[in-house]
């Protein structure tokens, strides 16, 4: 079967759209309630329970068609006959965790918006709210940041941390709020993680260079600046990370890096008191996996 998306800007299929259509057939398959991506100038969500497509910017919407595909016998007619049709079935050789969507193979990182009935949504909630006034905020959406290279990144060094401390399992790892001041910085974020270089956010000197992180949302929420998103609605951003703060010291505004902890091993992240830490500072922040509210 084949769900057939509405990519009309584009004159000439290509594999990319191949990839497209085994990766919506694969949501379906799965019973994934919605799909979010962009494709060349578009930003589109797709209804996967109604099988309709919506243009984020214009909100135009038009329904898609699922229908059988006939194969022909002789593979060579395949490109001709079915452009979008992939007779080599993209391979995904990360492993990711059991309780992701399936993968998207069609874009490097996706936003799966959660429901509001589930027990992660119902989790993050209850600890942005810890420390928020629930009278003044509204958690609109929840989205699960899914980014397969960023994940295997972060399990790496989570690995290489816990051999290092000889920990098999127990490694300095904590979740913490980061707030963000646009959209666009955050959507740099979910495709290069917390790295300040990269995502273009501003750098935090207060501890030390780095990427900054709170245990508590209300901290994080002076960070956040309010933008208008493709809804026309105006929001704040901000995220819940798994953060490996490993071994820490007492952070300095001089610091580019953690300093020396022991011979040419650095510690890996700095905070703003040692006793009872709230505030984080990293400058390794290529690995993580990130949630946002």
């Amino acid at each position: 079967m084949q769900i057939l998306a509405d990519t009309s800007i584009s004159a000439k299929p290509t594999r990319g759209q191949g990839t497209l259509q085994y990766t919506l057939e694969d949501k379906y398959l799965s019973g994934q309630d919605k799909y979010y991506f962009e494709f060349e100038q578009l930003r589109l969500m797709v209804d996967m329970v109604s099988l309709e497509q919506t243009n984020l910017d214009t909100k135009r919407s038009s329904k898609l068609i699922r229908r059988p595909v006939f194969v022909p016998s002789d593979k060579s007619e395949i490109p001709e006959m079915f452009p979008l049709l992939l007779h080599d079935l993209p391979e995904h050789l990360l492993t990711v965790p059991d309780h992701w969507s399936a993968v998207d193979h069609f874009q490097d990182f996706e936003l799966v918006e959660l429901s509001k009935t589930s027990a992660e949504y119902i989790a993050v909630q209850q600890q942005f709210l810890s420390t928020m006034d629930e009278r003044k905020h509204q958690t609109v959406h929840i989205f699960r940041v899914q980014n397969p290279g960023l994940w295997d990144k972060y399990c790496s060094a989570r690995r290489a941390m816990a051999a290092r401390d000889q920990k098999s399992e127990h490694v300095a790892e904590r979740p913490l709020f980061h707030g963000t001041p646009t959209l666009e910085a955050a959507m740099g974020i979910c495709a290069n993680s917390f790295d300040f270089r990269r995502s273009g956010e501003n750098v935090g000197t207060t501890w030390g260079k780095g990427a900054y992180f709170s245990t508590t949302a209300k901290y994080s929420h002076s960070y956040t600046g309010i933008d208008t998103t493709v809804t026309g609605d105006s929001l704040r951003f901000m995220f819940l990370g798994r953060i490996l703060v490993g071994q820490y010291t007492l952070g300095d505004p001089s610091y580019t890096k953690p300093p020396v902890r022991d011979r040419r091993r650095l510690y890996d992240s700095c905070v703003k008191r040692c006793s009872k830490p709230s505030i984080f500072s990293s400058s390794l922040t290529w690995h993580r996996a990130t949630r946002s509210i």
